[in-house]
């Protein structure tokens, strides 16, 4: 049932990410990578939405805005969406979370896989589970840019300790599930 209702709500999950961005937006299928024939040929098909991202997080009142580009993998609920930036300020080291491809490490897979699971089993509906997942995905890609912006601002050449992230790769899940046990003995 999971499988059946992550692919058919797919597109109207890209619809709810591309609510969060400003004009001038699009919404349709593709990659950055591929045109839309090679997309619809593929074995994995994206859906794809760009527009332009207000920054509203860690002190930013909206005012800066920059261009994004959001892929919502069919299998949404097993996959986070892949963003990506194109201001002049992202630091393209995975030091500052951003991924080989370019894309933005916004999120672990498992602490979203973790996240779907516990709405899931919630019973929540998918409508209000669009919504939640939309507006964490679309938080986290601010707070990532954002981080960018200020180290821009200040000068920074390495990512601050005082910012709070996961590590790399199996480190940062294994720190992930870490954190989940000390929440369950705190429970």
């Amino acid at each position: 049932m999971k499988e059946f209702v992550t692919r058919a709500f797919a597109l109207t999950f890209a619809a709810r990410i591309h609510d969060w961005l400003r004009e001038p937006k699009v919404i349709g299928m593709g990659t950055p990578y591929r045109t839309y024939h090679d997309v619809v040929s593929c074995h994995t098909s994206y859906y794809r939405t760009e527009g332009q991202l207000a920054l509203c997080t860690h002190g930013e009142s909206g005012e800066t805005i920059v261009p994004v580009k959001v892929l919502i993998d069919q299998d949404w609920m097993m996959q986070p969406p892949k963003a990506f930036c194109s201001a002049n300020f992202i630091r393209k080291e995975i030091d500052w979370h951003i991924q080989s491809d370019g894309s933005l490490c916004h999120v672990l897979v498992e602490q979203w896989n973790w996240e779907f699971n516990r709405w899931w089993e919630e019973g929540m509906e998918i409508s209000q589970l669009m919504d939640r997942a939309a507006s964490w995905s679309c938080q986290n890609i601010d707070s990532l840019i954002t981080r960018h912006l200020h180290g821009h601002r200040l000068g920074l050449s390495v990512w601050p300790q005082k910012w709070s992230q996961w590590s790399h790769y199996q480190q940062g899940v294994i720190e992930f599930k870490k954190s989940l046990q000390k929440s369950r003995i705190a429970a």
